[in-house]
């Protein structure tokens, strides 16, 4: 699908360390590297040091948390298109499913009791 250039020069960086993040290989070599880091601190290192390290944990933390949210985020409207696209498509689509994500909570739970009654698997 074309980006038709709305994605920001943020968003697609944030896409590209999700990407990268996600390699298992990588998150063996980081898990690897941290732990000899971390030891050789607390062996050697002195207070500051050690807190030093703990301030860099904390924000690589808190980063890798704003990414996961950024990506995790844009995928389900992804999805949540996608699905309405096909409830569209479905001549035996219930309309009121297409904008339930624009409902109330209440909705939902009706929409939800409403299926669970309909479906042969209870």
């Amino acid at each position: 699908m074309p980006d038709e250039g709305r994605n920001s020069f943020l968003s697609t960086t944030l896409h590209a360390v999700d990407s990268w993040t996600s390699k298992a290989w990588l998150a063996a070599l980081l898990s690897a590297v941290t732990a000899v880091v971390l030891v050789l601190t607390v062996v050697a290192g002195s207070d500051g040091e050690v807190t030093a390290l703990a301030a860099v944990v904390q924000v690589v933390t808190l980063i890798v948390v704003f990414v996961v949210q950024h990506t995790q985020a844009r995928d389900q409207r992804i999805t949540q298109r996608k699905l309405d696209e096909l409830l569209r498509a479905s001549p035996r689509a219930d309309d009121a499913m297409v904008m339930l994500d624009a409902g109330s909570d209440d909705d939902l739970d009706r929409a939800s009791e409403r299926l669970k009654e309909q479906s042969p698997y209870g």
